[in-house]
């Protein structure tokens, strides 16, 4: 959903209290959990169907190989133990 579109599906006036404490503060209801679940998944679709670029899967492949105790990939960038990509 863009900025620009109304949810037909959203209740029209006040939002009901939060069923989860007595005090109504904290927590969400379901449905408006479930809305905002909605939301935030047309919201973000296309970044999470977006294609990962070469350096960063390769990055990641290094430090999942570094986690492992493994060597790390041939075409993995050089990580300082600080956490700093090397510049070379």
């Amino acid at each position: 959903m863009r900025d620009d579109e109304t949810d037909t599906e959203a209740p029209a006036g006040p939002t009901p209290r939060s069923r989860g404490r007595p005090d109504g503060r904290g927590e969400l209801d379901t449905e408006t959990q479930r809305r905002l679940g909605r939301a935030l998944r047309a919201h973000y679709a296309d970044l999470l169907n977006a294609p990962v670029p070469d350096r960063f899967a390769a990055l990641l492949a290094g430090l999942e190989a570094a986690a492992a105790g493994g060597p790390a990939p041939p075409d993995a960038p050089a990580v300082e133990p600080t956490g700093q990509e090397d510049a070379r």
